[in-house]
């Protein structure tokens, strides 16, 4: 039987209490014209429902496509003025969506820092890396000049880039990817912010500048006592260095929780099958579960997972609402008719 009276800590998990980042129905379409002129709504984004608590690291995971990184784009106001978008996205009991100009960008860079995965794409390529530190400290701070550059060089060595002196003066397309990486890492902390998001961190790294920068960044996220949100497609990423995850599908979070708990006994069928996949070793777990991507301009009261769905019943022609999995555990949570509460 479902909580009909929720406990008071199901309530604070139901709406992210306490949280440094709480989204809540989250809603993000894009509109355009068919070939006979009529207007489509293209939804990227279903009712997103995230939270990120203090001091802990959540892996948000999906396919491609899910909306994992038009969730970040959201939070941090960087969406195209196309965008259609409703919902709340509270970041220290501020809503972000109600924010403009100088109001956001005193926000985003001091205490929210962004972790891009183009490295390439997110520095300035006529511009001295050092110079491009220095600029974004004292956007946020009274420090001067020669202050802001020796904090932009402390942050260098902190990131464990080698001789930093040298690498303030390089222009980033003498920095190899996993330097280049590091010194957007350095842009994302240097602020000390409440807040960091990861995008793809490691898109194009091998295998071991992967390792070094996601320790990097467990590490100094930690060392700040900050809260972070990475945003990634690897199940054993999540594993080995997020404190909580949420499982995307289609633009909604269809699980979320502690990853003990959720790798523990995962409770959506989508869950299960990215983590059956993972651990049978099928090539890459989330680009290996064969199926038609979700038609985003769709418009359907169905559950949006239904079509792929084993275990589909008629109830799921309806809308699911997310409920928590257990009364031992309100924090895991599931949006499914058909899970049965412990």
């Amino acid at each position: 039987m479902s909580q009909v009276f929720p406990s008071s800590a199901a309530k604070a998990a139901a709406t992210g209490a306490g949280a440094v980042l709480s989204i809540r129905d989250l809603h993000l379409s894009f509109a355009s014209r068919d070939a006979r002129g009529a207007v489509r709504h293209a939804r990227v984004l279903n009712g997103v429902d995230l939270d990120v608590g203090p001091g802990r690291i959540v892996g948000l995971i999906g396919e491609t496509g899910a909306g994992k990184s038009m969730t970040a784009t959201a939070t941090i106001g960087l969406l195209p003025a196309s965008a259609e978008v409703k919902g709340k996205i509270f970041f220290e009991a501020t809503d972000l969506l109600t924010l403009r100009g100088a109001a956001l960008d005193k926000v985003r860079g001091a205490r929210i820092g962004f972790v891009a995965q183009n490295p390439r794409a997110a520095l300035e390529p006529v511009t001295r890396v050092g110079d491009q530190l220095v600029r974004l400290i004292q956007a946020h701070s009274s420090l001067s000049t020669s202050a802001a550059r020796q904090r932009a060089i402390e942050i260098l060595a902190a990131v464990g880039i080698p001789d930093p002196q040298a690498r303030y003066r390089a222009y980033p397309h003498e920095l190899s990817g996993g330097m280049a990486q590091r010194v957007v890492i350095a842009m994302a902390l240097v602020n000390q912010p409440q807040l960091v998001i990861a995008d793809e961190p490691t898109t194009g790294l091998d295998v071991t500048v992967q390792a070094q920068v996601l320790d990097l960044l467990q590490q100094l996220v930690r060392a700040q006592g900050a809260a972070s949100l990475i945003i990634t497609h690897d199940l054993g990423i999540v594993a080995q260095y997020c404190d909580d995850m949420a499982i995307m599908f289609a633009g909604r979070v269809v699980e979320r929780g502690p990853v003990t708990q959720v790798f523990a006994d995962p409770r959506h069928p989508y869950t299960r099958r990215l983590i059956a996949a993972s651990r049978a070793r099928i090539g890459n777990a989330l680009t290996n579960l064969k199926s038609d991507p979700p038609d985003l301009y769709r418009q359907t009261t169905a559950c949006l997972y239904a079509d792929r769905c084993e275990q589909v019943q008629p109830v799921c022609q309806s809308a699911p609402l997310e409920r928590s999995c257990s009364t031992a555990a309100p924090e895991h949570r599931v949006l499914c008719h058909l899970t049965q509460i412990s």
